[in-house]
């Protein structure tokens, strides 16, 4: 039995089953942004999020969803794809911030 998980909206994906399980986020190399850190770093992380789950680590996955979406939801770090200037270091810096110090 394999399940296909697939969050469009957030575009990461996991694949589960008989076979060793992936995680990976699903947005494609975009090549022409390539060394410039424009990248978003969020379906990465997200698909990260998928396996925690997978490997029974609940907590932990809650723990980066929340850490993710406290960074969004201040709006000061927003990546090219998202209309803003941060580079793909800043937001994975800032989530990891989070993640460290959830009561920031």
């Amino acid at each position: 039995m394999t399940l296909k998980i697939c969050r469009s909206s957030a575009k990461y994906s996991a694949v589960v089953g008989l076979l060793p399980s992936m995680f990976e986020p699903i947005h494609g190399s975009a090549p022409k942004y390539g060394g410039l850190s424009k990248a978003n770093p969020i379906g990465t992380i997200l698909a990260g999020k998928l396996m925690l789950e997978h490997l029974g680590e609940e907590a932990a996955a809650a723990l980066v969803e929340q850490a993710t979406e406290d960074v969004l939801g201040a709006g000061r770090i927003r990546t090219y794809d998202m209309g803003g200037t941060s580079s793909c270091s800043d937001m994975g810096d800032a989530i990891s911030e989070r993640l460290l110090n959830p009561k920031l």
